[in-house]
């Protein structure tokens, strides 16, 4: 019988022979292409098939066994799927030929396009709704007198959508579950058997903002599930207050991710992109070195740092190190860690990548200087071995003076041409393995920049300091980067009319580098301060809860990259009631400020949707992100003070009127606002005067809508 396999598992050949041992003599291989073996010939003798897998994984040594491993970034056999597709199944790289499979007709993860490091992602949990994989066979395990299991999952907890435990990973539908918490800052992460475990993972408490990256919990073998033993790591820092519940003998029931169980308990809800699970005999531990491999693995592929303490140094499969942040050259570099590498023996073949947990977002990048949307798309090449890395200085996005004059001469014959101004506080120094430079493009990210500066010396002076002009896109091609360079970016100092000493925000429609958008609804998910500043304010879109029937559901504003309303320039569109952006920091350098303008160009379509006195749209904002009960209406304008608008005050005019509001209001008396018209407004406040009284006569608030204004005292 002459016949084609179609091989769900990660298997190069298939083998068939008349011996289960499949001697060489009388073995017949035939080759696997896109999962399909042709021309396969069985019959009563020849009837033993076996498969042949690659000799990659995660860096893994004979003592341990590789059950589980799952890469989004390869879900199935061919050409991955498209983005947005609903994922049914999920293939195991492992060998074993257990995949995760839709059940039924249970909802199933979305691929999607936009996860961490410029690789895809499976998301859970976007349909309200669990959704969930289970294993395609019931996933044996033994007792843990005998085994041990160890588990690496790399995951984005969607925090803003989740009130109670999340499981990312169970090893059966039961109790025997590992994922995120939402239930209190205090607790992050957790593993249960029996009943949960809620660990600390850091202290302080790990931010709810910050719970994504490499978390691994090692199920040891204490059998008393209530026995602690510090058992789970973030970023391969150990938690101080971690149960390890250890995994018990079956062979009678599925693994499962997305959920607890098969009653839908503890929804995940957020990506994720790898799973990783290994065991050993109970008598032997997790080697550390093959634990370290992992976690570079994992941390070079998705732009994580990892601890500089508890893994100061990060070891590719040939034992090289590629980073050590004990190095005394790096002294001060040891921050938000990323790089491009490759390591064959782990299918690891980085090409472009950021610190994803940085506020810079600066991405180093091969190829063409137009990056592309995911890491396998990227053309440029590196050798096996290569790796360029980079460690900060922490930053952050603050400036300092930096002013060479025009005509400056830098390194390379280059001469200054325009003026600077500014340097970014945040340095890169860079660490090369397997050749002493590289050729690599560099996008400044969420960064007002508008040179790339290169130096051996970390002040930057300009007979040392090679300079790259960014593009359009702020990308800085073809820069040669030796081992041991600092990079920097500079700008010249860019402000409204020229004023910049006392701005604290500027939001900016048409600066590409401070939104995000999403790239399926081409709704904005986060918009940044551009005015230099190092507060870092940005507002963003949470989910903060039901909205009242007549405010509608609460979602994000749209993003119009052309605008006629706004002379064809780009703008972010509030379509309708309960579409909003939020901030959890206020732009102000102190609290309570004398005094302070807010400057914004909107285009009211109309106040609202209520007739009659009162009809108040609002557009900006410095309140709190969670909703006020104040007064008991959780839809309460409280939440959102500070806040300034245009009212319409009496409807039948059909001009609006300046309105601010905070612990007082202010409701202007001229008719200064037209609907459907384009306006630059101005909120102006004076709380105090010159001389420090307080004397009410003093204070007042000014409205102006295009250079026409009023003084309410």
């Amino acid at each position: 019988l002459t016949v084609g396999l179609k091989v769900r598992m990660n298997a190069t050949h298939i083998l068939v022979s008349n011996s289960p041992d499949f001697i060489p003599g009388t073995t017949t291989v035939y080759p696997v292409t896109n999962g399909i073996a042709t021309g396969v010939k069985i019959d009563g003798i020849y009837k033993y098939i076996g498969f042949v897998t690659p000799n990659q994984g995660p860096n893994l040594n004979l003592e341990n066994n590789l059950e589980l491993w799952l890469k989004a970034d390869d879900v199935q056999q061919g050409n991955e799927p498209a983005d947005g597709t609903a994922l049914k199944r999920w293939q195991n790289l492992s060998g074993t030929a257990m995949d995760f499979v839709q059940r039924d007709n249970e909802n199933v993860p979305v691929y999607k396009t936009d996860g961490m490091n410029y690789h895809p992602a499976l998301r859970f949990g976007t349909s309200g709704a669990a959704t969930k994989l289970v294993s395609a066979q019931n996933f044996v395990t033994e007792a843990s007198s005998a085994r041990r299991y160890r588990s690496f999952h790399v995951t984005r907890l969607d925090y803003k959508n989740v009130n109670d435990y999340g499981t990312v990973f169970s090893y059966r539908e039961d109790y025997s579950a590992e994922g995120w918490t939402h239930v209190a800052a205090t607790e992050a992460y957790y593993a249960g058997c029996g009943n949960y475990s809620n660990v600390t993972l850091s202290s302080p408490p790990l931010p709810l903002e910050k719970r994504f990256g490499i978390l691994s919990v090692d199920r040891g073998t204490v059998t008393n599930c209530t026995t602690s033993v510090a058992g789970l790591w973030h970023n391969a820092k150990q938690s101080a207050e971690a149960n390890s519940r250890p995994i018990t003998s079956t062979s009678t029931t599925k693994a499962i991710i997305g959920v607890k169980n098969a009653s839908n308990v503890n929804i995940y809800r957020g990506d994720i992109q790898e799973i990783i699970v290994l065991s050993t005999p109970a008598g032997s531990d997790f080697s550390s070195y093959e634990v370290n491999r992992i976690n570079t693995y994992l941390a070079v592929k998705y732009g994580q740092t990892l601890d500089p303490v508890s893994q100061p140094k990060w070891i590719v499969s040939n034992n090289t190190t590629v980073w050590d942040a004990n190095d005394a050259a790096y002294n001060g570099y040891v921050g938000n860690v990323f790089g491009i590498g490759r390591d064959d023996s782990t299918t690891l073949y980085q090409k472009q990548s950021m610190s994803v947990g940085s506020s810079e977002k600066i991405t180093v990048f091969l190829g063409d200087p137009e990056l592309p949307a995911l890491n396998n798309q990227n053309a440029g090449t590196l050798n096996n071995g290569q790796f360029l890395m980079f460690g900060s200085n922490g930053g952050g996005s603050g400036w300092v003076s930096y002013a060479p004059p025009i005509g400056t001469l830098f390194d390379g014959g280059v001469h200054l041409t325009e003026p600077l101004h500014l340097r970014n506080a945040a340095i890169l120094k860079a660490r090369t393995t397997g050749a002493s430079s590289f050729t690599v493009n560099v996008l400044a990210g969420g960064l007002k920049a508008d040179y790339l500066l290169v130096s051996a010396d970390h002040s930057f002076t300009p007979a040392n300091t090679r300079l790259h002009r960014l593009d359009g896109n702020k990308v800085a091609a073809s820069v040669l980067v030796n081992n041991g360079d600092f990079l920097a970016f500079a700008y010249a100092e860019k402000a409204p009319g020229g004023i910049s000493s006392d701005m604290r925000m500027w939001l900016k429609a048409d600066e590409p580098s401070t939104l995000d958008i999403d790239g399926v609804t081409g709704e904005v998910q986060e918009w940044r301060d551009f005015s230099g500043n190092s507060d870092n304010i940005k507002y963003f879109y949470e989910n903060i809860g039901t909205s009242a029937a007549n405010y509608g559901p609460r979602t994000r504003p749209a993003f119009r990259k052309i605008d006629p309303a706004m002379n064809y320039h780009p703008a972010v569109d509030f379509r309708t009631y309960g579409e909003y952006l939020v901030t959890n920091k206020a732009p102000f350098s102190m609290a309570k400020p004398d005094a302070f303008t807010v400057v914004s160009t909107v285009h009211l379509r109309q106040y609202g949707e209520t007739t009659g006195e009162g009809n108040i749209s609002y557009f900006m904002g410095f309140g709190r992100k969670a909703l006020s009960t104040q007064h008991g209406n959780v839809n309460s304008v409280w939440h959102r003070q500070p806040a300034f608008g245009v009212g319409l005050v009496y409807e039948k005019y059909g001009v609006g009127r300046g309105i601010y509001r905070s612990d007082a209001g202010v409701n202007g008396l001229s008719n200064l606002f037209n609907p459907n018209a384009t306006t630059i407004t101005m909120h102006m406040t004076l709380f105090e005067n010159a001389s420090g009284t307080t004397d009410v006569n003093d204070r007042f608030v000014r409205f102006e809508a295009d250079g026409m204004g009023e003084e309410i005292h």
